[in-house]
């Protein structure tokens, strides 16, 4: 039985579909060639592309520093080592941050990607729309 939404390829329902994602298998899938790729497109988010791009990225510089007496075989072997142990914890971190943005935006809340604080979307189709800027009242004299 086919359980995706009606309207698939809308925000919406890429925000629902990243619901479904609490497990480990999409978080050790991201060890597959090119699945992070698709599971970016899909879900409508880079989150864990980008989690698992400086997580590596910081691995890498890691082994360098601290391997630096050692021979490049073991620099190579530890690295790849390193990234493939690393890769379902980083992934799982960054699905876990994309469930809960979409989770808000489902609920018409924004969560600021700096400071974290939420501020809502919008209310009603007739109600007001809010900003995150805030608004300054500038005297005149």
């Amino acid at each position: 039985m086919n359980s995706a939404p009606a309207h698939y390829g809308t925000k919406e329902s890429a925000w629902q579909l990243r619901q479904q994602d609490t497990g480990w298998g999409r978080a050790i899938a991201h060890l597959i060639p090119f699945y992070s790729l698709y599971y970016a497109c899909q879900r409508r988010t880079i989150t864990p592309l980008l989690i698992n791009l400086v997580g590596g990225f910081s691995i890498g510089v890691l082994v360098g520093l601290i391997g630096a007496n050692a021979s490049e075989t073991q620099q190579e072997n530890a690295g790849l080592f390193l990234g493939l142990t690393a890769t379902p914890f980083l992934s799982k971190k960054g699905i876990d941050m994309a469930r809960k943005d979409g989770e808000m935006r489902l609920k018409g809340i924004h969560l600021s990607p700096l400071t974290g604080i939420s501020t809502p979307v919008s209310t009603e189709v007739t109600g007001t729309v809010y900003s995150s800027v805030p608004i300054t009242q500038s005297s005149s004299n």
